[in-house]
C-alpha cells in the first residue's frame, strides 16, 4: 500500500506511513457490478415470494388469542357465528344489526384474515 501524501511505501499491516507519519484509512471497498434488468426483476420476484411465504407462515402460526385480538368485538362475534355455521340472516337476528352491516363485517374479516370464503373464516377463527 502507498501513502496518499508522500507516495511512500507503507509496510503490510501498518496504518502509518514511515516517511511522513500520516494515519491511513482502510482502502475503499470496490463497487459491486451493476445488476441487469433481468436480475433486478428476478430479485423482486424472489423477495415478493419470500414476503408472501412469511405472511402465510405468520398467519398459520398465530395463536387463537392473537387471531382474535385483530378483530373488533362485533367482528369477533360475527366470525364466531360463521364458525358455528350461521348464515347472514341468522347473524342479523342474533346480533340485531342490518344485513348490509353483516356483509360489511364479513368482508372486513376476510381482509384481516387474508381469506376469500366464509368457510375459510371459520377455519381461521378456530385455528385449523
Amino acid at each position: 500500500m502507498t501513502c496518499t501524501r508522500c507516495t511512500g511505501e507503507v509496510p503490510e499491516g501498518s496504518r502509518y506511513c514511515n516517511k511522513c507519519g500520516l494515519s491511513l484509512r482502510a482502502p475503499l471497498p470496490t463497487q459491486p457490478a451493476k445488476k441487469t434488468k433481468k436480475q433486478r426483476v428476478q430479485e423482486r420476484q424472489r423477495w415478493a415470494i419470500e414476503h408472501e411465504r412469511q405472511a402465510m407462515f405468520k398467519a398459520a402460526f398465530m395463536t387463537a388469542k392473537q387471531r382474535h385480538k385483530i378483530l373488533t368485538d362485533q367482528q369477533w362475534w360475527v366470525a364466531r357465528l360463521i364458525s358455528h355455521g350461521h348464515n347472514d340472516e341468522s347473524i342479523k337476528h342474533q346480533l340485531d344489526i342490518s344485513i348490509s352491516r353483516v356483509k360489511t363485517i364479513v368482508s372486513k374479516i376476510k381482509g384481516k384474515a387474508n381469506v376469500t370464503q366464509r368457510t375459510e373464516i371459520a377455519r381461521w377463527f378456530i385455528g385449523l
